[in-house]
């Protein structure tokens, strides 16, 4: 992870930054890396709970019992969109599989 933000960081060292023909501000480049940083800190937390997940899937006795250790691995989470995409992962990717 370090290292695109690294890239991000470097790509750029003037103070503005032409994006299509059009002068950007140093400031708002910031704003537009700070976005791409927290996008990749939300992927970074939902690519763990996916792991975790598979972890919960082979330890637990029952269906229940996994729903059970999501939720509560879900819970310590505290942004609540990151929350909605981690439940997303339970109820749309996992669960409905489970009928098959």
């Amino acid at each position: 992870m370090g290292r695109v933000r690294g890239l991000l960081r470097g790509l750029d060292k003037q103070k503005h930054y032409s994006y299509g023909g059009v002068l950007m501000e140093w400031n708002k480049k910031e704003k537009y890396i700070q976005s791409l940083e927290n996008w990749i800190d939300s992927t970074y937390d939902e690519i763990d709970f996916a792991e975790k997940l598979i972890a919960f899937i082979e330890d637990s006795m029952s269906e229940n019992d996994f729903i059970e250790r999501a939720h509560k691995e879900a819970e310590r989470y505290h942004n609540t969109c990151i929350k909605d995409e981690l439940y997303s992962i339970i109820y749309s990717i996992v669960l409905p599989n489970s009928s098959n």
